[in-house]
């Protein structure tokens, strides 16, 4: 536990330290945010900006309101923008690889500083390891959606015929519970293989996914610490965001822009919190591969 919490100190120092990388996330993420939202919004607009039931989407999503939108259009537009969704999450997820090249670049170096020049070259050198990497990623989440599949089907069998509900409750919160850990391990998994590859500047994509499996499995407790003290953080920071939304009025603009300046402030939060787990996990990598540690 003292190895992740210093992990985890010294994360929050280097993230700290590299303050204006924030906003580079923060611009890449809200350009595809607004790629995304853009052509939504118009479709909104033109379809129900002349209901009275329009207002309430100042509030927020609803699902009467997406039932009027697909009564009024008949559907098509939903249908249209099914495309466009996988496009910008396709996108997304290139993106998200392209900067964490960069950005454990940064982390990885003997004193982490953002200098423009070494983060963008990080982004280029090692998109192509990562994206091989993100591909390799698709099976072992496909095992996990699997084993949620099979224990859904193993629990409907045992209790096919059973009249109480209490086990069958349990067995469905166990088995979430399982899913989500195996999804959490599998995710910290790749984030050392990510670091992995850039650290050790490799172009072995497969094998540093396997090693990374070992990795983690040998060092279980400081890997999950330092993880699950981040995690706890992203939780505690949208808990806080949440709380404040439902607190803020959107009946006038003025009160709509101050939501949408929490907005944008929780992103750029979260995207630090993302950054975070980059400068841990970096730190915790290096610190047990030195040769004093093993």
């Amino acid at each position: 536990m003292r190895i992740s919490i210093q992990a985890v100190r010294e994360g929050l120092g280097a993230v700290n330290g590299t303050r204006r990388m924030w906003f580079v996330f923060w611009f890449w993420n809200l350009a595809f945010a607004l790629a995304f939202a853009a052509p939504v919004a118009a479709l909104l607009v033109r379809n129900l900006g002349h209901s009275l039931y329009a207002q309430e989407m100042l509030a927020g999503f609803d699902v009467q309101w997406v039932t009027e939108f697909l009564l009024e259009t008949r559907g098509w537009p939903a249908v249209m923008l099914g495309p466009l969704a996988i496009v910008v999450a396709a996108g997304y997820l290139l993106l998200s690889a392209f900067l964490a090249g960069g950005a454990i670049t940064v982390f990885a170096a003997p004193e982490p500083r953002y200098v423009p020049a070494a983060f963008w070259q990080g982004c280029g050198r090692n998109f192509g390891r990562l994206f091989r990497l993100l591909v390799y990623s698709l099976p072992a989440y496909a095992v996990v959606m699997a084993v949620n599949v099979g224990l859904a089907k193993l629990g409907q069998w045992i209790w096919r015929d059973s009249m109480q509900e209490k086990p069958v409750v349990l067995f469905g919160w166990g088995r979430v519970a399982l899913v989500l850990l195996l999804f959490l391990f599998v995710n910290m998994v790749f984030d050392y293989a990510r670091i992995r590859l850039v650290a050790e500047d490799s172009r072995k994509s497969l094998r540093a996914a396997l090693g990374s499996f070992r990795f983690a499995w040998r060092n279980l407790g400081p890997a999950s610490g330092t993880y699950a003290a981040v995690l706890l953080l992203a939780a505690a920071l949208f808990a806080t965001y949440w709380l404040l939304c439902g607190l803020l009025p959107r009946h006038h603009l003025v009160w709509l822009l101050l939501v949408l300046l929490v907005q944008q402030a929780y992103l750029i939060a979260r995207l630090g919190v993302r950054l975070l787990f980059f400068a841990s996990q970096t730190g915790l990598y290096l610190m047990l591969t030195a040769p004093e540690f093993r």
